[in-house]
């Protein structure tokens, strides 16, 4: 339940103000929105990353901020197409390290945690992997 997540109480970032019911996430890689009890709560995913559709993503968030009576609200999550292959190809250009983890990521929304889960960590891998 939405009531229960640490993400809806004040931080040292936010300071005392008051508690939002708006937290928005990136880079947990599957984009959703929920709302209970007049709380919502929403991740973009990860550009270039969004596990099985690799179409980045972005959200529009569109309301009345710090309105004392409750207003419209609404987010929209927006994909946009790009090439994944040119992409790819600076980076190859590049030499980047585990290109073929990077492959799989931006071109077939496959996690490259699961293909490097035997080898050391490096930059940017999975807790879960480490």
């Amino acid at each position: 339940m939405l009531a229960d997540i640490e993400g809806f109480e004040n931080a040292d970032a936010t300071g005392d103000g008051p508690i939002p019911t708006v937290v928005g996430y990136a880079d947990t890689h599957d984009p959703f929105y929920e709302n209970d009890l007049g709380r919502t709560l929403f991740n973009i995913g990860s550009v270039g990353n969004s596990l099985s559709d690799p179409t980045p993503v972005y959200a529009i968030l569109e309301g009345v901020p710090d309105s004392p009576t409750p207003a419209p609200f609404s987010i929209q999550f927006v994909r946009v197409p790009y090439d994944a292959h040119a992409e790819l190809e600076v980076a190859r250009t590049l030499g980047m390290p585990e290109l073929a983890g990077y492959e799989a990521e931006i071109i077939h929304g496959l996690y490259r945690g699961d293909l490097y889960a035997d080898q050391p960590r490096t930059y940017h891998r999975h807790p879960r992997t480490a």
